[in-house]
């Protein structure tokens, strides 16, 4: 699962996270100040990310030939070339969504869902941060170490996901952000509810394939939020397997997010 490469970027990400921490805690005493900070990050990384993964494709038709091997498809030039980004690079994951949740708390002035939404963040920063890095997707598509050195999208994506870890410890230490022990089971179930959306998202922009009008397959899938396909790997073919993962999924993210904030409790209570 993990390869020398891969290991190498964990340790680099660990590198800039403790760095990044150990700097905002003594420079940054204004959680605003911190946002914003990590908004600019973010954006950057993110434009970062759409100018590395954009394809220029022509526009193509599909062309039907007979042969006497039988029918072939292929595709034909008909139109100009076009910039392309696949759907599984959309912002649709939650670490992406984080700049969503930043904005919109750099916006809010209520203190009490203020105080609601920081919690959310620190638990889905931390744990979806870690977990990103540990299981990220795009390490597969390259086979050395140079080729992943000499990769913007490969540095985007691990330090972007460092940056969300260094913001999520940031708000868990800090006295603005006002989160309470109490607060887990309502960033659970934000948590639930923020999954839902991708259970249609997944669907909706995968290729079904049908023979004959019935559903044979897909050509192409997205899997935002690993609520389709597990990160490790496991082959689910059945529909009954697939529900017990998502229920070891649901019980894992309860277990995660309730350890996170009694961690936080403890240390609060040891530093009285």
């Amino acid at each position: 699962m993990f390869s020398s490469a891969h290991l190498i970027f964990i340790l680099i990400s660990l590198a800039f996270t403790a760095a990044g921490t150990i700097l905002s805690r003594r420079y940054i005493t204004d959680i605003n100040l911190m946002l914003k900070i990590c908004l600019v990050i973010g954006i950057v990384s993110e434009i970062i990310k759409i100018f590395s993964v954009a394809d220029i494709v022509p526009v193509v038709t599909p062309v039907v030939t007979n042969s006497a091997g039988g029918i072939e498809f292929d595709y034909r030039a008909i139109g100009p070339y076009t910039p392309y980004i696949k759907a599984e690079h959309f912002p649709f994951q939650l670490c992406s969504i984080q700049l969503i949740l930043i904005s919109v708390a750099l916006l809010l002035k209520d203190a009490r869902k203020l105080s609601s939404l920081f919690a959310l963040m620190y638990a889905t920063q931390i744990i979806g941060g870690i977990l990103a890095i540990l299981l990220p997707y795009l390490v597969t598509e390259y086979d050395s170490l140079s080729s992943m050195l000499i990769s913007p999208r490969v540095w985007q994506y691990f330090l972007y996901h460092s940056m969300i870890i260094t913001l999520g410890l940031y708000i868990g230490n800090s006295t603005e952000a006002g989160i309470r022990f109490e607060q887990w089971k309502t960033t659970a179930l934000g948590i639930m509810l923020m999954d839902i959306p991708s259970f249609y998202l997944n669907s909706i922009m995968s290729e079904p394939v049908y023979l004959n009008g019935k559903l044979v397959g897909v050509s192409y899938c997205v899997n935002y939020f690993s609520s389709y396909v597990n990160p490790i790997g496991l082959n689910l073919t059945q529909k009954w397997q697939w529900l017990l993962y998502l229920c070891v999924r649901c019980v894992l993210a309860i277990i995660c997010i309730y350890s996170l904030f009694l961690i936080k409790r403890k240390r609060a209570y040891f530093n009285r």
